[in-house]
């Protein structure tokens, strides 16, 4: 049970059994990778997160954290983070990147991309 630690500043719980994450919204730096996390719809005000090789699917809630790692997610949807500073969805089976035109970093990686005209504005672009 991680409900106590909500107000703490940066909280490492990778590779950690946790699933409910609904308490954890305040925190600033959160790195839940590798963990069994699926809603993470409380977490649109955290900073900086780290779900990579988490099991999220629905990232709509998640427009607003400055920088978002989704790398190794089953993430399919992406039209909400276009507001994103860092994103990395590296290995994500993402082919829809036409919202991302404003991301400032954003990580590409073997995804599965039909078309990357939209990304022109992109600062630093990793395909």
């Amino acid at each position: 049970d991680v409900s106590a630690l909500g107000n703490v500043h940066t909280l490492d719980l990778s590779h950690c059994p946790v699933e409910d994450v609904s308490a954890l919204g305040n925190v600033h730096t959160l790195d839940l990778s590798h963990c069994p996390v699926e809603d993470v719809s409380a977490l649109g005000n955290v900073h900086t997160l780290d779900l990579s090789h988490c099991p999220v699917e629905d990232v709509s809630a998640l427009g607003n954290v400055h920088t978002l790692d989704l790398s190794h997610c089953p993430v399919e949807d992406v039209s909400a983070l276009g507001s994103n500073y860092d994103l990395n969805l590296s290995n994500c089976p993402v082919n829809d990147v036409s919202s991302l035109g404003n991301v400032h970093t954003l990580d590409l990686y073997d995804c599965p991309l039909d078309d990357i005209s939209a990304l022109g504005n992109v600062h630093t672009l990793n395909l």
